[in-house]
């Protein structure tokens, strides 16, 4: 979070995004939401962004890197991940305008290529990074998530940021 701006990092399982945010978190940015973001339109429009769970999961080299191990509080189910207590880190307690999304892809590029999304391309892949879109479907919340996610990609940003997958 940058002011009263948010970004989302989107990105399948292991893309690097509660990485990413805590990279920001430890440079001084604020964090709304690391596992999942909820989005909605306020009073003027807006896309915001509702505060989620202060805390970030990380994997063991992750917490090594950022200095953070001794900040674990417990660990995931099933994963070796360990929750992340971000609260002294500037976490975010107010809804935020959502001003970007970025979706991280691990790839086999040496480097980093960052593209800014359109058209079919975007709607597709916001719609990829849905969380649990089946719970969408059963709840009989499709034709709002498709206006939803229609609102989103015709006034946000979107880029894609291809990463080296970790060596």
């Amino acid at each position: 979070l940058n002011g009263n701006e948010a970004v989302i990092f989107a990105g399948d399982t292991a893309a690097g995004k509660s990485t990413l945010v805590a990279g920001c978190a430890v440079r001084g940015y604020g964090v709304v939401s690391d596992d999942i973001s909820a989005l909605s339109l306020n009073n003027t429009s807006k896309i915001t962004i509702s505060p989620g769970i202060p805390h970030i999961k990380l994997c063991e080299d992750a917490l090594k890197f950022f200095d953070l191990k001794k900040q674990i509080h417990s660990t995931s189910l099933n994963q070796e991940k360990y929750k992340v207590n971000i609260l002294k880190a500037g976490f975010i307690f107010e809804p935020s305008v959502l001003n970007k999304i970025i979706i991280i892809e691990p790839s086999e590029r040496s480097d980093f290529l960052t593209t800014e999304i359109y058209g079919t391309e975007k709607f597709q892949k916001l719609m990829k990074h849905t969380y649990r879109p089946w719970a969408v479907h059963k709840l009989g919340l499709t034709s709002n998530h498709i206006k939803l996610v229609a609102k989103i990609a015709s006034n946000i940003r979107v880029f894609c940021v291809k990463r080296p997958v970790r060596q």
